[in-house]
């Protein structure tokens, strides 16, 4: 069980620190298949040299931490702090959804705040934890999905929560702290952060000869993708609505194929974000207000992602999105951060699917398949090394990957002491709180598995079914 061996200590790791970001997608599912594949959480953390672990879309709530977070969410690691911000119902989404947790190995943070922005509507959903680790600060956060069929009080509210982050930054720098803001942030920034088949294009320009009276029904959707703001419109097709990141499948039925050659062409060169413009805006507000660095995907040459749509088994054809990211103050970055390296040896294509180990799930369902050889399909997502900026985790996983970087161990030059009595540290912390007499007697909350069991309590828990939703954001 996790806690059972002592973790390596961070100074063996050459003067580095390791800071990672995960959407996990439900991490009690993550981690039944961390600790079947790897033994424990700690063997798997030591394995990837990371030091600092920040996960989205945990999916928890405080009961569960409270009464079986050791079990099943691995609050207790030998030689780690766990902090948590839970989303308990109290605002716009229902009781469960979201999550943020960071991990980090004991000795490199000081304090925490679950609720940070200040504001009660933004806090309430879980998304936003702040750690402090002494010289800098980590906002570990989990943006809102507003694709093309968001509502538009979702937009608004994405706009407020990034203006909002933009304030927590800036007071944090003025108190004289760096900051990294790390997370699925649901943003590809540019149109090379997504495959070329879901950019947007200037469609007329260069196609003319797509006419409405030769094609309306094409017609209709190449003008409203040239011209539509992107927000929560939609596009009619026969009567059934079409998103934007169908927007290429239809295209395709009805262009010959060297239309379709130029098509990919131009979307290489020329194609554009599909998030929409307001959100651009106010991300790219956020970054230079704060004076953020990209510090993962800056260096990135050719089609390297994060996310896939898993539904579509989009993984196995390298058709994904750049939404998770880590975002350094570019001050703190100069002085401690470390360059990336992406492999020289071997496609994103064949990193994302394990050289060929991992296999996309029928189409008559049932999940993804287990590998032939778990053993060595499971390991491969060591090979890449500590310098690289993706954790090449397994699909069966998550739908995302990890996106990682380093920091000269000089950031944190001497142990920091948690301060666990603090208030908002507890807040953080409710699995270390001693439980009421009452509390043992309380109907434990079920597991989230499969054909609604309780999964068993070793480090065997079953592997679930991983069918997730469009990589275009998550929720």
């Amino acid at each position: 069980m996790d806690g059972t061996r002592a973790s390596s200590d961070p100074t063996e790791t050459a003067g580095e620190l390791r800071i990672v970001s995960w959407n996990v997608a439900g991490w009690e599912t993550a981690l039944a298949l961390i600790r079947k594949y790897h033994t424990s959480l700690d063997a798997w953390l030591d394995r990837h040299g990371i030091d600092i672990l920040c996960l989205q879309e945990t999916k928890t709530v405080k009961q569960v931490l409270e009464q079986e977070g050791k079990k099943r969410l691995a609050t207790h690691v030998a030689g780690w702090e766990t902090l948590w911000c839970c989303n308990e119902g109290k605002a716009a989404q229902r009781k469960g959804l979201n999550g943020v947790a960071t991990y980090a190995r004991v000795g490199l943070t000081r304090r925490a705040n679950a609720a940070p922005l200040g504001d009660a509507e933004l806090d309430g959903e879980g998304r936003c934890l702040l750690t402090d680790h002494g010289a800098f600060v980590i906002i570990n956060v989990y943006l809102p999905y507003t694709g093309p069929q968001a509502a538009d009080a979702r937009v608004v509210f994405k706009v407020k929560y990034m203006e909002a982050l933009a304030v927590l930054i800036k007071q944090q720098q003025e108190a004289g702290k760096g900051v990294f803001l790390v997370g699925d942030m649901n943003v590809a920034p540019r149109g090379i952060d997504r495959h070329w088949k879901f950019r947007h294009i200037p469609v007329l320009s260069h196609f003319p000869d797509l006419l409405p009276e030769s094609s309306p029904v094409l017609q209709e959707v190449a003008v409203a993708a040239l011209n539509g703001d992107g927000a929560a419109r939609l596009v009619r097709k026969r009567g059934r609505v079409v998103s934007y990141d169908g927007y290429y499948d239809f295209v395709r039925r009805h262009l010959p194929a060297d239309m379709l050659a130029q098509w990919e062409a131009v979307a290489e060169e020329e194609g554009e974000s599909t998030t929409p413009p307001c959100i651009l805006d106010a991300y790219r507000r956020l970054v230079d207000r704060c004076n953020l660095k990209d510090a993962v995907w800056g260096g990135a040459e050719g089609p390297w992602y994060s996310c896939w749509d898993q539904q579509r088994n989009k993984r196995y054809a390298n058709e994904g999105s750049r939404i998770d990211h880590v975002l350094a103050d570019a001050a703190l970055w100069g002085v401690h951060g470390l360059p990336g390296a992406f492999p020289s040896e071997g496609t994103p294509l064949e990193w994302v699917t394990g050289f060929g180990e991992f296999h996309p799930a029928p189409m008559s369902g049932g999940g993804l398949p287990e590998p032939f050889n778990p053993a060595s399909a499971f390991d491969r997502q060591f090979a890449a090394g500590r310098e690289c900026p993706l954790l090449f985790t397994p699909p069966h996983y998550s739908d995302h990957i990890g996106v990682a970087v380093r920091l000269r161990r000089t950031a944190i030059p001497a142990p920091l002491v948690l301060e666990k009595g603090n208030k908002a540290v507890k807040e953080c912390q409710p699995h270390a709180q001693q439980r009421s007499i009452a509390s043992f007697f309380a109907k434990k909350p079920a597991a989230k598995t499969e054909g609604g069991k309780r999964p068993p309590p070793s480090d065997t828990a079953p592997a679930a079914k991983r069918a997730k939703k469009d990589s275009s954001a998550s929720a």
